[in-house]
């Protein structure tokens, strides 16, 4: 059920029920329906929970007439209280008035609304928020987020490891000599994949504007010839493969792999604010003696 959000200014008509009892129970229901299914419970996160209750607070202060047409997707509600990383987000609201058990109603429609308890107890979510608030109506408003959280890797020299025993592989099964790692090429490498990080931007070009080539000069790199891969992928749970598999569906980017002239290699990685990996290698074919 993909609701949509609106922004509610200067309203006060909602207040906030506490966390009562019954919230906890429908908490406990999802919980128990995921183990019968098979998949695991949902990690509660009070950065949701507010989210959650936020949500209803505006619901609430609505007209009921409105109270299903908010105008916005809740991944906008999510960005302004600072839930910007996730994969995937999804909403379920219910509300009711006179009800003896909130907990056993809320429960209830939930589980009976197909399409909203299949997200609810799917595999792929990992956290979820409750909330609920009653408006000036005595309607009581409850709401549920639940988020596909982005994995964000945090061994980045393993990644790069991987990176360079996946290109030999490759390599190697092409009838070409394994790339022998170099440590400035791989210290050029990370710094450029930092600063597209830290900077916010991806290209071959530097943000002032330097080239690959002059960046391996401050590295005092003597080359004959010199090369580079980028590639950059947001929430995979094995980045180095999808980054293996798109360059070499590219074909300047396979050609890079498989010029049997390079003979050494570097790879650097770096995660963004958002989670983003940002992958650079350099493929070299040094002077003599270089």
């Amino acid at each position: 059920m993909k609701l949509f959000a609106g922004i509610l200014a200067g309203l006060t008509l909602a207040t906030a029920v506490s966390s009562s009892s019954w919230v906890e129970g429908v908490f406990e229901h999802l919980q128990s329906a995921r183990t019968n299914a098979g998949v695991a419970v949902l990690e509660r996160r009070s950065s949701l929970d507010e989210a959650a209750l936020d949500y209803a607070r505006k619901v609430a202060a609505m007209p009921h007439s409105r109270r299903l047409t908010r105008d916005r997707p809740i991944d906008r509600d999510l960005e302004e209280a600072g839930i910007g990383s996730f994969r995937q987000a999804t909403l379920h609201l219910d509300m009711g008035r006179g009800y003896s058990d909130y907990g056993e109603k809320f429960s209830r429609s939930w589980t009976k609304y197909k399409q909203g308890w299949k997200s609810a107890t799917a595999e792929r979510f990992d956290a979820v928020g409750l909330g609920t608030a009653t408006g000036d109506d005595d309607w009581v408003v409850f709401v549920a987020i639940l988020i596909d959280d982005i994995n964000v890797p945090t061994d980045l020299h393993a990644l790069e490891r991987r990176t360079l025993e996946g290109i030999n592989e490759i390599r190697v099964e092409h009838g070409l000599k394994p790339l022998h790692y170099h440590e400035g090429l791989t210290v050029a490498a990370r710094q450029h994949s930092d600063k597209m990080a830290r900077l916010d931007f991806f290209s071959h070009a530097g943000a002032d504007g330097s080239t690959l080539e002059g960046r391996a000069k401050r590295q005092d790199l003597e080359f004959q010839s010199i090369a580079e891969n980028l590639h950059t992928s947001l929430g995979y749970d094995d980045p180095v493969s999808v980054a293996l598999d798109g360059w070499m569906e590219s074909k300047d980017h396979r050609k890079n792999i498989l010029d049997g002239k390079y003979t050494h290699t570097g790879v650097g990685v770096a995660i963004d604010e958002d989670g983003r990996a940002l992958f650079t290698q350099l493929f070299m074919l040094p002077k003599p003696g270089g």
